[in-house]
């Protein structure tokens, strides 16, 4: 498998592409697979959203080999320039290391680029430090303090 062969697609909602994404995401945390009925909705709801837009990379065969969101919003600040989230990046295990990521973040910034974004965001776990070095290398750089809290 060769980065050549990778193609971005956004997901368009079918039920065999929902639980296709359901059992990658899952592997992020090694996390139970949503329901297809949970996948459903939630998918509906991101719909809902202009910008928000969930995208899978996938192989010649069109397999999914990995999978990110991104979401452009506007803002009142930044000359009236919009700012892009990517969110939900994960590569399937058996496909990290061949350049999967890298192309999925190049993907994501380019989309953001042409939507006329000031910035592209992510967040990633402090005990992730192996992606911290990842994104690095691509240029991101640590940009302040992130804070939440449950709700």
């Amino acid at each position: 498998m060769r980065e050549s062969v990778l193609t971005l697609r956004e997901v368009q909602g079918s039920d065999a592409e929902l639980q296709q994404l359901a059992e990658l995401l899952a592997t992020m945390d090694d996390e139970p697979v949503l329901p297809l009925a949970s996948m459903r909705e939630r998918y509906a709801a991101m719909r809902q959203y202009p910008f928000y837009r969930c995208y899978l990379m996938v192989d010649g065969d069109d397999i999914p080999l990995g999978t990110f969101s991104l979401l452009v919003f506007p803002l009142m600040v930044h000359d009236g320039r919009p700012e892009a989230i990517v969110e939900g990046v994960v590569v399937a295990p058996a496909a990290r290391g061949i350049g999967v990521g890298k192309a999925m973040m190049l993907e994501a910034m380019r989309l953001a680029r042409e939507a006329g974004a000031c910035k592209l965001a992510l967040s990633s776990s402090v005990r992730r430090v192996q992606a911290h070095g990842f994104y690095r290398g691509l240029g991101f750089r640590q940009h302040g303090v992130s804070f939440s809290i449950g709700v």
